[in-house]
C-alpha cells in the first residue's frame, strides 16, 4: 500500500488486515473472491508490495465497501508528478499560521448547540484556517457525526492539478487534517485549506477541498466560504475558471444559520445530477 500499508492507524496491523479481520475473511478467501493470485494478494495484504489501483478497487468491490469507511484507509497509487517530492505518506503537513486552535471560541452560541466531538490537539493546531467562519462550518460537518483524522488527497485519487505547500513545493504523499462525515447516503472527506498548483493563476489556496461519494460514484469539488469583504464576483469567477474542479461558495449567513451541512449536502447532490 503506497502510504505505508503497515505505518496506519492499527500499530503493526496493517488496513487490508484489519478490515480482512473485520469480515472474517481470511487472504485465501479474498482470493478466491478477486481471482487476484494468492501470492501478490498476501504481498498486499502484508505491505510488502504497493496496492495498485485496480487491485483497490477490485478489493473494495468485492467487499461493498468505500475508501472512507475503512477502518485506516486504501489509497490509490498516485501518479509520479503529482508525488515526486521526497515524502512519506505518514508525514503530516502542517501549514503556518492561523489554525483552528486560534478561533475555537468564536461563535459561542451556534457552537453551543453543535454536538462535536472532542478535538485532538494534532488537530486543532494542526488544522490551518483563515476565518473563524471556516471553523463554523467545518464544525458543523464534525456535527455531523464527523470524526477528525489525516489522509492523503493524492492518494485517494486526487489528480486533477498538483497540491503543493503554501511555500509552492510539492505536497507530495504527505497527510493533512481532515474531517471525515456522513450526510445521509452522501459520505465526504473534507481537507481544510489546500493549495493548488494552475497554468493560469499560480498557486491558489481553497479553503477546503472535498470528495464525495454516493454508492460507488465519486466527485472531488472545492468549497469556499464567502465572509463580507468577499465582494469581487469577477474576481471570483476568473479564480475558479483556473480550478480543474467545480467550485461550490457559501455566503457568512449559510455557515452562520446553522444550516451549513444541509445546504452542502443540497449541492452537492446537485453536482452528482440526483
Amino acid at each position: 500500500m503506497t502510504w505505508a500499508i503497515g505505518l496506519g492507524l492499527t500499530g503493526g496491523m496493517t488496513a487490508l488486515q484489519q478490515l480482512l479481520q473485520n469480515r472474517g475473511l481470511s487472504v485465501r478467501k479474498l482470493a478466491g473472491l478477486t481471482n487476484i493470485p494468492y501470492a501478490s494478494l498476501h504481498d498486499y495484504v502484508s505491505g510488502r508490495t504497493a496496492l495498485p489501483d485496480r487491485v483497490q478497487r477490485v478489493v473494495l468491490d468485492t467487499l461493498n465497501c468505500s475508501a472512507a469507511e475503512l477502518p485506516a484507509k486504501l489509497p490509490a497509487r498516485p501518479r509520479f508528478e503529482l508525488t515526486r517530492a521526497r515524502t512519506r505518506s505518514h508525514e503530516l503537513q502542517v501549514d503556518q499560521g492561523s489554525t483552528w486552535a486560534s478561533f475555537r471560541d468564536v461563535y459561542p452560541d451556534l457552537l453551543k448547540s453543535l454536538v462535536v466531538p472532542e478535538l485532538p490537539l494534532w488537530f486543532t493546531t494542526g488544522t490551518h484556517t483563515d476565518s473563524k467562519l471556516e471553523v463554523a462550518a467545518w464544525s458543523q460537518c464534525l456535527a455531523r457525526e464527523g470524526q477528525p483524522t489525516a489522509l492523503s488527497p493524492v492518494l485517494y485519487g486526487f489528480e486533477r492539478q498538483p497540491l503543493v505547500t503554501p511555500c509552492g513545493k510539492a505536497l507530495g504523499v504527505r497527510r493533512k487534517t481532515c474531517i471525515s462525515f456522513s450526510l445521509n447516503s452522501l459520505r465526504v472527506l473534507l481537507w481544510p485549506q489546500v493549495t493548488m498548483r494552475t497554468s493560469a493563476a499560480g498557486d491558489i489556496r481553497v479553503d477546503a477541498l472535498v470528495l464525495a461519494r454516493i454508492g460507488r460514484r465519486r466527485l472531488w469539488f472545492v468549497v469556499e466560504i464567502d465572509g463580507p469583504v468577499h465582494s469581487d464576483p469577477s474576481f471570483h469567477r476568473r479564480r475558479d475558471a483556473s480550478l480543474k474542479v467545480p467550485v461550490l461558495r457559501f455566503r457568512q449567513h449559510e455557515v452562520l444559520s446553522g444550516c451549513f451541512a444541509a445546504v452542502l449536502e443540497q449541492r452537492a447532490r446537485a453536482l452528482f445530477g440526483d
